[in-house]
């Protein structure tokens, strides 16, 4: 499996409370969805780079920013739930007066 199934990993995810869910090797359809968020994830972030003609060396701060924007956007996963990640983990709405479009 990996180090995330490591005795030190599921220990450390259970003192934070998160709870561990593995998907079987090798199969492909099981990562579906979260293979469409990551390459979302890295379209966006390209899209970012070359709206605001910044090189490369910005990747990591740009992906970052995706999914500051995804995890506080409702409708995320609407086949899952109309609220947004961050509402879901959290409880509570997420402010984004502060999101501009410039």
């Amino acid at each position: 499996m990996g180090e995330c199934t490591s005795n030190a990993a599921i220990s450390y995810l259970k003192s934070v409370e998160v709870q561990l869910t593995t998907t079987c090797p090798h199969t492909l359809e099981q990562n579906m969805v979260i293979e469409r968020i990551w390459r979302t994830i890295g379209e966006f972030a390209i899209t970012l780079l070359l709206a605001a003609s910044l090189s490369e060396i910005y990747w990591q701060e740009a992906r970052s920013t995706v999914c500051y924007l995804y995890n506080s956007s409702p409708g995320a996963h609407l086949n899952v739930s109309s609220t947004s990640p961050y509402e879901q983990y959290c409880g509570i709405v997420p402010h984004v007066l502060h999101f501009k479009i410039l």
